[in-house]
This record gives C-alpha cells, sequence and structure tokens, in this order.
C-alpha cells in the first residue's frame, strides 16, 4: 500500500545517502499519519457534523471551501503534522488557536492531552467551540489577547494572519500587532505554526516585524495556493 511505498522510498533515499530525500519522506510520513489521525477521529466522533449543524442552526453560512464555518478536522492536517515535528512532547502543553472557527481542531487536541484554547473574534464561532465540548472558549480580538505573557507552549493559526482573508490591500498593521500579541503570550523557546495565508502576505515588512519581535524561522513553504511558516520564540 501507500505506506510500504512511502517506507521503500524512505529506506533507499537513506541508503543513497540523500539526506534531503530523507527529510522530504519524514514530512510526507508525518503528514500522511497526521491526515489518517485526524480522519478516523473525525469519522468516530463527527465533530466537524456537529460544528457545522450547529453553524446552520445559527443561519451562518457554512460552504466547504469558506475558510470558516465549513472547515473539517482534516483541514487542520498541515498545522497537527508541523505540532508533531517540531514539538517536543505536546501531552499537558498549553496552545492557542487564533481565529479558531468553530473550535473543532482545539477539541480534537484537548481529547489528545493538550490544554488548548479556542480564541476567536465571532460570538458564533465561540459559542459553538462551547457547546461541542471545549473546556474554555474565549471569544475576543487578536490585537488584544487577554493572556498574561508567557501563558503558552504553541500558538497555530490558520487562514488569518497574513491571509488575505481579513487583511486589506497592502496593510500590514494588523499582522504586526497580532503577531507582537501571540510573541507575548508565548514562552521562550515556544512554537508557533501559520498556515494558509495568502502568498503576499509574507512580505519584506512582516519578515522583518517576525524577526525583530524575536522569532526564528524553522519553516516557511509558500506556493501559489498554501503556504506555512513555523515560527520559534528565541527571545
Amino acid at each position: 500500500g501507500k505506506r510500504t511505498a512511502a517506507k521503500s522510498k524512505k529506506r533507499a533515499a537513506t541508503e543513497t545517502g540523500d539526506i534531503a530525500g530523507v527529510n522530504f519522506m519524514v514530512r510526507i510520513s508525518k503528514k500522511n499519519r497526521a491526515k489518517s489521525l485526524l480522519k478516523r477521529f473525525d469519522s468516530r466522533v463527527r465533530l466537524s457534523e456537529k460544528a457545522q449543524k450547529l453553524a446552520r442552526d445559527r443561519h451562518v453560512l457554512v460552504e466547504m471551501h469558506m475558510p470558516d464555518f465549513g472547515r473539517n478536522l482534516q483541514h487542520y492536517t498541515p498545522i497537527l503534522a508541523a505540532l508533531k515535528r517540531f514539538g517536543v512532547g505536546l501531552r499537558g502543553k498549553a496552545i492557542l488557536h487564533v481565529a479558531s472557527s468553530t473550535g473543532i481542531f482545539t477539541r480534537f487536541l484537548q481529547q489528545k492531552g493538550m490544554k488548548a484554547v479556542p480564541f476567536d473574534i465571532k460570538f458564533a464561532g465561540a459559542e459553538i467551540a462551547k457547546k461541542i465540548g471545549n473546556k474554555k472558549s474565549i471569544q475576543g480580538d487578536a490585537e488584544k489577547i487577554p493572556f498574561k505573557n508567557n501563558s503558552f507552549d504553541f500558538f497555530v493559526s490558520d487562514n488569518f494572519i497574513l491571509s488575505e482573508y481579513w487583511r486589506r490591500p497592502n496593510e500590514s498593521a494588523g499582522d504586526s500587532a497580532i503577531l507582537e500579541e501571540l510573541h507575548r503570550v508565548l514562552k521562550t523557546g515556544g512554537i508557533g505554526v501559520i498556515t494558509s495565508f495568502h502568498p503576499t502576505g509574507i512580505d519584506r515588512y512582516n519578515l522583518f516585524v517576525i524577526k525583530q519581535l524575536g522569532f526564528r524561522i524553522l519553516r516557511k513553504r509558500i506556493n501559489k495556493n498554501f503556504g506555512i511558516i513555523v515560527l520559534k520564540k528565541v527571545h
């Protein structure tokens, strides 16, 4: 099957000394495992289905291509894969999900032993997050995050920071203010994962802000339709 083929490719790359190939296959393997884990969990618990039904009951638009209430759990595969790759010992760690929408990903993380907190500006999202079983759900503005300094080991954000979903054209001020707040609430050595931003979101100004704040970029990959950046707070 696919898993056997992946193992064969990884073994071949190792035998030929292709370090880049080995690293690539490790990333693919982690992503496949993350996707499978999310899919199995959702098929058993029906978390995405429940959240979308609650959204429809509140007359909220639910469409699969929308970066909001239409998300299903597998949508968060790249984030989970990055957390597993760059995070050391996830169980018991505190994680903030900025623009968490219905809170399905934080609910999954809680089930896996993480202290995950959904945080969204929309009342409907915060309300649904509570309804599906999140232990805590916070509604608020990401430019004024209501937590003390050094509160979290991780933060994640999808289709929000560095994204065309909410930005006005040629506006980076909002991104920099949010990044500054996330730097404040993240512990030194903590990891941040930002995905699905529009490629223009990573411009010179934002790269400057990221480095000036005290983040190191562990990974950055951008193509026409998708991007991921993994940050580490070094000071």
